[in-house]
């Protein structure tokens, strides 16, 4: 089945129920232009596709629906926890504040954003996380390196055994305002066994950054450490005050 929309908000918003009773397993398809909310349960024996340009943001309210999410277009906000078990395919945009359950893998064109664009958050992903893809992306906001998912987004995986790989595809960073060089910000933090996979993953940075990313096995997190680097005309007149310098050295000992 396929709807233009799934909105259920107010005071009333827990007695929205999407479910699918039959044994035979469905597929929901939210094809949507605008945004919408939705804070009713999900239950049953269904697949969720998220399509179409808009945002839909699952609110509170029981989301245990058997079936895997894909988000093919648009963007899926979760702000509260998705908890069936099936597996999670990003090629649009997933976002959030709280929980998936399933394992989430990030497919070409995908991202993941915790919190939303421009607005810090701490995503967890219960089951796991492959970004392997070239054309995939990890975006994060950075504020002061004060608290993760409060002033800087994170990503937490609180399953144990699960898979982390980040590699090929595109960590991308934005100041969103007080960012701090020369300190470590904890990107993503893992509970379980398994070390994250860091292999050819590109970092893209703000203008004026360089900066790397490393795995910390004793405290089991993926961080980043940036500084700043002067802008060319800075450099440039950095570079014309010591060759100034210098020429009046030798002319100085020119007189001598």
């Amino acid at each position: 089945q396929t709807v233009a929309g799934l909105q259920k908000t107010g005071t009333d918003a827990g007695t929205a129920t999407v479910t699918n009773a039959s044994a035979t397993a469905a597929t929901l398809t939210v094809n949507q232009a605008g945004n919408s909310t939705y804070s009713g349960t999900m239950s049953g024996a269904f697949s969720l596709v998220k399509d179409g340009a808009g945002t839909l943001t699952l609110a509170a309210g029981t989301k245990t629906y058997a079936g895997p999410t894909t988000i093919t277009a648009g963007t899926l906000n979760v702000t509260g926890p998705l908890d069936g078990a099936g597996a999670m395919s990003i090629a649009g945009t997933l976002t959030g504040t709280s929980s998936v359950a399933g394992a989430a893998t990030v497919a070409a064109g995908g991202r993941v954003n915790p919190g939303t664009a421009g607005t810090v958050g701490l995503l967890t992903l219960n089951g796991g996380l492959t970004a392997t893809d070239a054309a995939a992306t990890l975006a994060f906001d950075l504020g002061p390196a004060t608290t993760a998912g409060t002033t800087y987004d994170a990503i937490t995986i609180t399953a144990p055994n699960v898979n982390v790989a980040v590699a090929n595809g595109t960590v991308s960073v934005a100041d969103v305002g007080g960012a701090e060089a020369g300190v470590a910000y904890h990107l993503i933090h893992w509970t379980g066994t398994v070390a994250p996979t860091l292999a050819g993953e590109q970092l893209s940075l703000p203008v004026g950054y360089a900066g790397a990313l490393s795995v910390d096995p004793n405290n089991q997190y993926v961080d980043l450490t940036f500084s700043t680097v002067p802008e060319p005309a800075s450099a440039s007149v950095v570079g014309l005050v010591a060759v100034q310098g210098l020429l009046v050295r030798r002319r100085r000992r020119a007189h001598s």
